[in-house]
């Protein structure tokens, strides 16, 4: 498995493996701890910390393997200015007939939906039409905004 190093939580995962290895080279981990309570919760507690930071990590490396067109669906379809702006990006993506005002998106876009756009370009960019939910997304526009499909039927 490989992890995106830009995902924020990886280096709480670093630093919950580093106290897990710290316990595992002391023996600490495998030795017992004499009945002392104190030492046993560290033990507890540290492996509890890995195991989170680990379903972290692996929460947010499978957002990242999820295409945007779903995730931010519900802003693409919103009803406001922004969000048409965005439903426009996505036809343009789809068949550069359709017009896209990027400047108008990016000029008047909150900082998280022009984070959205440019996810939506970025991802665009990568798997282009073999994402098959950026094409039944751009299907849907289609049909809500200008009464056709995909193909250009009503």
């Amino acid at each position: 498995m490989s992890i995106n190093v830009h995902n924020p939580y990886v280096p709480r995962l670093i630093a919950a493996a580093c106290r897990l290895q710290e316990l595992i080279d002391s023996n600490a981990l495998f030795e017992g701890y004499d009945g002392d309570p104190a030492k046993a919760g560290h033990a507890s507690a540290v492996v509890d910390e890995f195991t989170a930071a680990v379903g972290q990590v692996s929460q947010m490396e499978k957002l990242n393997r999820t295409s945007p067109f779903v995730r931010y669906r519900a802003e693409i379809m919103g009803g406001y200015s922004t969000a048409q702006r965005l439903a426009s990006l996505v036809l343009h993506l789809f068949n550069c007939k359709w017009p896209a005002d990027i400047h108008s998106l990016l000029w008047n876009a909150d900082e998280r939906h022009t984070a959205i756009a440019l996810e939506l370009l970025a991802w665009y960019a990568r798997h282009g039409e073999n994402d098959r939910d950026f094409m039944a997304l751009a299907g849907e526009i289609l049909k809500r905004d200008h009464g056709i499909d995909a193909l250009g039927t009503r």
